[in-house]
């Protein structure tokens, strides 16, 4: 990291003070005072192949706007990713998993496409039913060891501050 600017983030810093720094300014935004957020937990869910990331919320993502589209080029285009990216993510994941997750019809007359395999459809929807049941359960972890620390968070997420309560 590089020396401190008397104007703040280390100089020469690609991200302006890392994420620290983002983080903190990001705190900042947020609206403060009695009543104001809720303490909820959070998850991203992927698939690993051999240890690699192969499949997850932004190839799920891919492939239900191929299934609503038809088009890889416009589920591409609604996740504003570039064409290629979409169809390298595809062809990488096919290649992990070992199967053929879309089928792509070449132009013509009748006009191209692209549409979901039986393959496809069925991993979208065992993973719909897979990170549905993991939040059911992250709720309840989360309801069982934070349930009655949330009832009294204070407004930023921590434990309430005893000073500032109201006497009875």
């Amino acid at each position: 990291m590089g020396p401190v600017n008397a104007d703040g983030p280390p100089s020469g810093h690609p991200a302006r003070g890392g994420h620290r720094a983002v983080h903190r300014r990001s705190l900042r935004s947020l609206p403060t005072g009695p009543g104001v957020g809720s303490v909820l937990p959070g998850r991203r869910i992927w698939l690993h192949a051999d240890g690699v990331r192969m499949f997850g919320p932004g190839t799920d993502g891919l492939l239900r706007h191929i299934e609503g589209t038809g088009s890889l080029q416009t589920a591409a285009r609604l996740m504003r990713m570039s064409y290629s990216k979409a169809w390298h993510l595809l062809r990488e994941t096919e290649e992990h998993l070992g199967l053929v997750l879309v089928e792509r019809r070449v132009g013509g007359a009748a006009g191209g496409g692209t549409s979901l395999t039986p393959a496809g459809r069925d991993l979208l929807q065992r993973f719909e039913r897979f990170t549905t049941e993991a939040d059911a359960a992250m709720h309840d972890a989360f309801a069982a060891a934070f349930g009655d620390w949330c009832a009294t968070a204070s407004p930023a997420g921590g434990p309430a501050d005893p000073s500032r309560e109201a006497a009875p």
